[in-house]
């Protein structure tokens, strides 16, 4: 093992880390804000938002939805995988 080189080299973590905030950045200027910190009320927020967009909505509807079609938050998904 060469020294040199893995000090050059950036964790999994820290890519990971990079793409996360790649990702939250495109979709802030996509509208979507994700807040970066999670205390057990916004937690219980977002829980209780996406129950009631659900609240009686079957599979099938929810599978009949529309596919995405508005190019610029497509082409950020595809920057996000």
């Amino acid at each position: 093992m060469h020294r040199g080189l893995t000090c050059c080299q950036p964790s999994a973590s820290s890519k990971f880390e990079q793409g996360i905030t790649k990702c939250l950045g495109i979709l802030n200027q996509l509208g979507e804000v994700i807040p970066t910190e999670i205390t057990p009320e916004v937690f219980a927020g977002e829980v209780n938002q996406v129950k009631e967009l659900l609240h009686g909505k079957s599979r099938q509807e929810l599978l009949s939805l529309p596919i995405m079609t508005e190019a610029q938050k497509l082409v950020s998904a595809n920057n996000c995988e």
